[in-house]
């Protein structure tokens, strides 16, 4: 008899997209329902459901069968003609819905629902330190007119209705609330990587990378705050999420 599974977590991230296509790779860790169930096994090999539903009515299910590494898995998934998300100043910002469940003898044992969109943020590499920054958007040039630093006791704060801004998250991990409402406002967010507390474990620091990646507001990683750590730091990040760009110098040194 099989093992009864739920999902701990599941994290989508985007490995590629432009006009033509997206390819997806959701990450997904699970856990026995019964914790102290003795036939549950870390490598086990399990299946998965997949759906994935669009703004645009556009909708695809699959299935897959995962061996675990440790609990965790991994499937890829693909999307042709994607709707990307854009700034608020340059169109418009679809979002997709992916459910995903468990079958242990077929059974479906659990399943959850996750929003995600589909974007590329990239530094524009021929501008230069002294002009006005700017990023390239899913390939597009987008000028950024402000950066708005946002410390923790300002999460609640009202957003800039200004696409052209990028929102700073400084000194710790933003919370869902404010990545899922830049989500719908069309903001991007640069989130610095806090100071790594003696008590704080890997595991942890995967899971808030992890929460954070499906967004499509976030255009990446900023670990200038660590100074001669910082390249550690962007390594350590390069491995839970390789797709979003780390931050060395930009958009502001003040940042940190």
């Amino acid at each position: 008899m099989s093992c009864d599974l739920r999902l701990a977590s599941v994290s989508p991230q985007i490995r590629y997209v432009d006009s033509d296509r997206a390819i997806v790779d959701v990450h997904f860790s699970v856990s026995p329902i019964d914790l102290t169930d003795p036939k549950y096994n870390s490598s086990t090999r399990v299946e998965v459901l997949l759906d994935i539903d669009g703004a645009d009515g556009f909708h695809d299910e699959g299935r897959a069968h995962v061996t675990l590494n440790n609990s965790l898995g991994c499937v890829r998934f693909e999307i042709v003609h994607p709707q990307r998300w854009w700034p608020a100043n340059m169109g418009e910002q679809p979002l997709y819905e992916l459910t995903i469940g468990i079958l242990v003898d077929q059974v479906i044992t659990d399943s959850t629902g996750i929003l995600f969109g589909l974007s590329s943020v990239r530094q524009d590499p021929f501008t230069e330190m002294s002009l006005d920054p700017t990023l390239l958007v899913n390939g597009e040039v987008c000028d950024i007119e402000s950066v708005v630093i946002v410390d923790e006791y300002e999460d609640q704060s009202l957003l800039p209705q200004n696409g052209g801004s990028v929102l700073v998250v400084r000194d710790h991990y933003g919370p869902e609330v404010l990545y899922e409402a830049a989500d719908r406002a069309g903001i991007l967010m640069i989130q610095c990587v806090p100071d790594l507390d003696k008590n704080i474990t890997d595991d942890q620091v995967a899971a808030a990378i992890h929460r954070i990646t499906p967004h499509p507001s976030l255009a990446g990683w900023y670990v200038g705050n660590h100074g001669k750590n910082s390249q550690d730091i962007a390594d350590k990040i390069k491995k839970i999420d390789p797709s979003h760009t780390i931050f060395h110098e930009f958009p502001l040194e003040y940042a940190a």
